[in-house]
């Protein structure tokens, strides 16, 4: 009897996707002005490049020797985020948006984080000696990385917040 497997998505779709990811970060924009678009459009690096070191590590394992290692299949896909990342940071300079190193760190945290996150299901760690040292600290990057992304969001929010609650008030002596 033949089982059979589920399709698996081709280099040519694993591309496509990245571009299309790619192609967003470079040229999206959200409806709105403020501070509050500014931070949900830097936020948006860091899930938009963990897909693309996801994406990159698919790809990786489609075309290299499976007996590469995990360590290199990481390593390749963090490298190969961040260098897309600042291509893209400079891209944006041709259409309007300002560069910045710190979207190219958002890019490298959200690539960090995917991997750390990553190192909790890949199978392929499942064999390795010490894979749970690896799993452990794929855990404590991904959640230094995560919390690094999400604090100036919720801190802006926070504040938003604050603006609203306060926002008939024209001059408040009582605080500073």
């Amino acid at each position: 009897m033949s089982q059979t497997r589920s399709p698996r998505p081709g280099i040519a779709v694993l591309l496509v996707a990245a571009v299309a990811i790619l192609a967003l970060v470079t040229v999206g924009r959200i409806p709105g002005h403020g501070l509050w678009v500014t931070e949900v459009l830097n936020a948006a690096h860091a899930p938009a490049f963990a897909l693309i070191t996801l994406l990159m590590i698919k790809m990786q394992r489609r075309i290299a020797n499976p007996s590469t290692g995990v360590l290199r299949d990481y390593s390749v896909a963090l490298v190969a985020a961040i260098l897309l990342g600042a291509v893209v940071e400079l891209m944006q300079l041709a259409t309007g948006r300002d560069a910045s190193i710190g979207d190219l760190a958002r890019d490298a945290l959200g690539a960090v984080a995917a991997l750390g996150v990553f190192s909790l299901f890949d199978p392929h760690l499942d064999a390795r000696p010490g894979r749970w040292i690896i799993r452990i600290a794929g855990a404590l990057l991904a959640l230094a990385a995560t919390t690094a992304i999400i604090v100036p969001v919720a801190w802006t929010s926070f504040a938003y917040l604050q603006r609203h609650r306060a926002f008939p008030t024209l001059v408040d002596f009582d605080s500073p």
